[in-house]
C-alpha cells in the first residue's frame, strides 16, 4: 500500500503500533508513533485520538475463502475468523464512533495473540488510516504474517498396547507432504481420523485421542496427541434389520463379521458405508442407507476382552430406473453419440458402477475438461415415479464453465 500518492485520498499513517509479547506476559508492551504526513488540506485534527470517526475497519494481508476444504500448507486465517475472535474477546472498534487508541492497541495486541496460535510468532500489525469523507475515516489493520514456525515434533502419550512410533507412522502418512507443517487443523483431522480408525481396526473400539497441545522449543512446536486406549472389543451376537434385496446370511457373509472375531471397527464402517451402499446403488437403490447400533457388554473376568454385540439395520429405498441421459455443452448431433455410447441406458435400472465407467470413459476421450463425477453431473431424483434423470455437463478447452 502506497500511503500518500500525488492526490490520493489516502491521508496518512495513524499509529504504529508495535507489540511485544513477553512470556508469560499478558498485557502488551506498546509504543505508539503517530506520523502526519503534510498535507494543507486536511486538518491535523482528523489524527488525534477521540477526534475523526471510524467509518470503516477492514483487515489486509489475510486469507481470501474459497470453495471447498484445503488442507495442504498452513491453516488459512480469514477476515470472519479475526472479526469472530475480537468480538468474543470484546475488542471491537464500534463503527460510527471516535478514533480510540486504546482500543486500536488492544485489537493489535489481540490479533498478534491470534497469529502467534497459528504458528506466526514473528507477525507485523500496523494500523493504518485512510479518509474516507468529512470527519471519518476507514481503520486499516495492515497484517504481515512473516514466516511460520514448524513442527518439529508430533508425540503420543498415554498409549500402553500400541507403540507410539506405530501411531505416528499412521499419522506421517496421512499427513504426508504437510508433516512438519504447522496446521493444527491438518493434525488434529488425520489423528482423530487416520489414527482412531487404525486404533479401531484393531479392536480398541472406544480409543480416543485428544485434541492436539503444543510447546514451542528452540527448533519448533513439539505437538502432544494424549491417548486413551480403552479396551479391547471382540464380536458377539449380529443381528440385521431391513434386508430385503439381499438375504441376512449374504450380507453376514459380504461383512465378514464373525463371532469371537477381534472387532475391526474401521472394517465395519468401510462396509457399511461404501462396498453395501455400491451392492445396492448398482441395484438402483439411490437412497439405501445402513446404521450399526453396538451394545458393549463388560468381560466377565477382569484382564479379558469385552463382547460387542452389533445390531445393523438397513433403510434400502427405492430401486431407480433412469428415464434421461442429457449431456450439456454439446450439438445435438455430439449429443446423440454420447448417448448411444454410455453405459446406462434411458429405462436401464440405475447402476453406480456402469455411471462411474461411463464418466471415465469420457474422460479418455480427451475432448473435454476434466469430469467430475459429483461436481459436474446432476443426478435429478423422481422419488413418486422411481426415476432418475442425469445430467453431465461437458466444458471443451475453447468455453468458459
Amino acid at each position: 500500500m502506497r500511503l500518500m500518492p500525488h492526490n490520493s485520498f489516502l491521508f496518512g499513517l495513524i499509529c504504529l503500533l508495535q507489540l511485544g509479547l513477553a512470556s508469560g506476559n499478558s498485557t502488551a508492551q506498546t509504543s505508539v508513533n503517530v506520523s502526519l504526513f503534510p498535507d494543507k488540506a486536511i486538518s491535523t485534527s482528523y489524527f488525534i485520538d477521540g477526534r475523526g470517526v471510524v467509518s470503516e475497519v477492514v483487515f489486509s494481508g489475510l486469507d481470501v475463502r474459497t470453495d471447498g476444504f484445503d488442507f495442504g500448507g498452513p491453516d488459512p486465517i480469514y477476515e470472519d475468523d479475526v472479526v469472530r475472535y475480537l468480538r468474543t474477546s470484546k475488542a471491537e472498534h464500534p463503527i460510527g464512533t471516535k478514533l480510540d487508541l486504546k482500543t486500536v492497541e488492544r485489537i493489535i495486541y489481540l490479533i498478534k495473540n491470534l497469529l502467534a496460535e497459528c504458528g506466526y510468532l514473528g507477525a507485523k500489525v500496523v494500523a493504518l488510516g485512510e479518509r474516507s469523507g468529512k470527519n471519518q475515516m476507514k481503520l486499516i489493520f495492515q497484517i504481515e504474517r512473516g514466516p511460520i514456525t514448524g513442527i518439529s515434533d508430533i508425540r503420543f502419550t498415554g498409549t500402553r498396547i500400541f507403540e507410539a512410533e506405530e501411531l505416528r507412522a499412521v499419522l506421517r502418512d496421512c499427513l504426508g507432504e504437510n508433516w512438519g507443517v504447522y496446521n493444527m487443523r491438518y493434525v488434529d483431522f488425520c489423528a482423530q481420523k487416520e489414527v482412531r480408525s487404525f486404533m479401531r481396526s484393531r479392536g480398541y473400539l472406544e480409543s480416543t485421542i485428544s485434541h492436539p497441545s503444543r510447546r514451542f522449543l528452540s527448533d519448533g512446536f513439539e505437538v502432544n496427541l494424549e491417548v486413551s486406549e480403552g479396551a479391547r472389543y471382540r464380536i458377539g451376537k449380529v443381528e440385521i434389520e431391513g434386508a430385503k434385496i439381499f438375504r441376512e446370511t449374504e450380507i453376514r457373509e459380504m461383512s465378514g463379521l464373525q463371532t469371537g472375531d477381534i472387532a475391526d471397527g474401521k472394517r465395519l464402517q468401510n462396509f457399511l458405508y461404501s462396498e453395501l451402499v455400491r451392492k445396492y446403488s448398482d441395484k438402483g437403490f439411490l437412497q439405501f442407507n445402513a446404521e450399526f447400533d453396538p451394545e458393549f457388554v463388560l468381560p466377565s473376568s477382569d484382564g479379558s476382552d469385552r463382547i460387542v454385540n452389533i445390531k445393523i439395520t438397513l433403510d434400502e429405498g427405492l430401486a431407480f430406473k433412469v428415464r434421461s441421459v442429457d449431456f450439456t455443452g454439446v450439438n445435438s448431433e455430439r449429443k446423440k453419440q454420447l448417448m448411444e455410447n454410455f453405459p446406462l441406458r434411458v429405462d436401464d435400472i440405475y447402476n453406480q458402477t456402469k455411471f462411474e465407467d461411463g464418466i471415465k470413459k469420457l474422460n479418455e476421450l480427451g475432448e473435454y475438461r476434466f469430469i467430475d463425477k459429483d461436481a459436474h453431473v446432476e443426478l435429478r431424483t423422481d422419488e413418486e415415479r422411481g426415476n432418475v434423470d442425469l445430467v453431465v455437463k461437458l466444458v471443451t478447452d475453447n468455453h468458459s464453465e
